[in-house]
């Protein structure tokens, strides 16, 4: 497990997602889709019905390709406000999911969290420390911030890697 410390004293935590957070890790889903104000047009039983499938189909694919990944749940002042998902083999760490909901993004969390994850990869000895990010998510200058340089860039995505 990650060592808190650093996270708690700032008032932010993690624990194992549970079966009860189904419906908040849906609804964040939907607060990340980059093509939100295209889906808002949609009327809302079909978007609805989109956007549960795409969960159903995310959530399917992190189990079949990362069955063994820690998934966490971000904590804040006593309220779930994000999700966390690190999946580690010897040879690299790879972050496959990080999410805020909108009112706590560019408020520092994120930066906390990555900064965490990487002082605990470099305690384990972790190779490297990879993710990938949407080409239009500005997340991507915060990892870069960080110093995650690009590997491969395969539109619509980034590859990222930080070396431990």
């Amino acid at each position: 497990m990650i060592d808190q410390s650093a996270l708690l004293a700032h008032g932010v935590s993690l624990r194992p997602a549970r079966e009860e957070d189904v419906p908040f890790l849906r609804a964040l889903f939907e607060t990340g889709r980059l093509d939100a104000a295209v889906l808002a047009a949609w009327p809302e039983a079909v978007r609805r019905a989109f956007l549960d499938q795409q969960f159903h189909f995310q959530t399917l694919h992190y189990a079949r390709v990362y069955a063994d990944a820690d998934r966490l749940i971000v904590i804040a002042d006593g309220t779930p406000v994000g999700r966390l998902i690190i999946w580690r083999t010897p040879a690299q760490w790879y972050l496959v999911d990080i999410a805020l909901v909108p009112a706590r993004r560019g408020q520092g969390v994120g930066t906390l969290l990555l900064q965490t994850i990487q002082a605990e990869a470099r305690r384990a000895g972790a190779p490297c420390l990879r993710l990938t990010v949407d080409m239009q998510n500005p997340a991507r200058r915060l990892y870069e911030r960080l110093g995650f340089v690009t590997e491969e860039e395969r539109i619509p995505a980034v590859a990222m890697r930080w070396p431990a």
